[in-house]
């Protein structure tokens, strides 16, 4: 099976992804299950012994078999159809949610409230196909990217709470360049992102406010901050430590 949020092939068994540390819904959604059933196994395994009681062992212990077997039957089917019984409790979760999904995630969109949009599909873990199209998972992937790259900003302009300026230059330049690869027309997010221009109008949104941050922060002129997609990543690290030089002296003196 494949992992929601990255697409890397992990087993059920695996509570979390080896390549991205996403939660394995399935396996997780598995393990509760099998917990579930060993509970009632073992408390239906009592009533039968105590209703037995003047039962003879034999006939307690044949009870028991059968029951044992019935579990190991239940398991071998849950085991062998688990992703077909999570893909069917999902599609029926998705029936009731996808409308509030939509409806909270376009209203940050429409606010062009990147930022929340991201935050909220994040904490709502929204990484199935069943709430909502591959287009807005796309996005999300983008301005994920926009965020984190923003965040790293703030962190160098509030540079009092981070002792290691240099490291966090280079942590902001990774991020800003996270951010326009996810931007290159043959990434996968952007594929899928390409063919509707309302999106497409989302996508120019955040790089017109990264700009407008690097100008304010960074003391870009207005031409070196158009040039940040097209530039490559050591041009745009090197415009990045130019621009926090500032904040690395203020932090020095401080």
């Amino acid at each position: 099976m494949k992992c929601k949020n990255c697409g890397g092939e992990i087993r059920l068994e695996e509570m979390y992804c080896p390549y991205c540390g996403s939660p394995n819904i399935e396996a997780q959604q598995h393990a509760r299950d099998m917990a579930h059933y060993q509970s009632e196994f073992e408390q239906t395994k009592e009533e039968v012994i105590d209703k037995a009681g003047r039962q003879s062992r034999l006939a307690v212990r044949i009870t028991a078999t059968a029951l044992l077997l019935l579990a190991i039957a239940a398991n071998i089917f849950i085991q062998s159809n688990s992703y077909e019984i999570g893909r069917m409790i999902r599609s029926l979760h998705s029936s009731q949610t996808k409308n509030e999904y939509e409806q909270r995630i376009n209203s940050y969109l429409d606010a062009e409230d990147y930022l929340g949009f991201a935050a909220y599909w994040s904490n709502e873990r929204i990484y199935s196909s069943d709430y909502l199209p591959d287009s807005y998972f796309g996005l999300y992937r983008v301005a994920t990217n926009y965020r984190y790259a923003c965040q790293e900003i703030m962190r160098l302009v509030n540079h009092d709470k981070y002792a290691d300026m240099d490291l966090a230059a280079k942590h902001c330049a990774s991020y800003v360049q996270e951010f326009y690869e996810s931007l290159e027309p043959d990434n996968y997010d952007m594929q899928k992102i390409s063919s509707e221009p309302a999106f497409m109008q989302h996508i120019e949104n955040m790089e017109t406010s990264l700009e407008a941050m690097y100008i304010t922060y960074f003391s870009m002129t207005s031409e070196e901050a158009k040039s940040m997609r097209e530039l490559s990543q050591g041009n745009r690290t090197l415009l990045i430590e130019r621009g926090t030089e500032k904040y690395r002296q203020e932090a020095a003196d401080e």
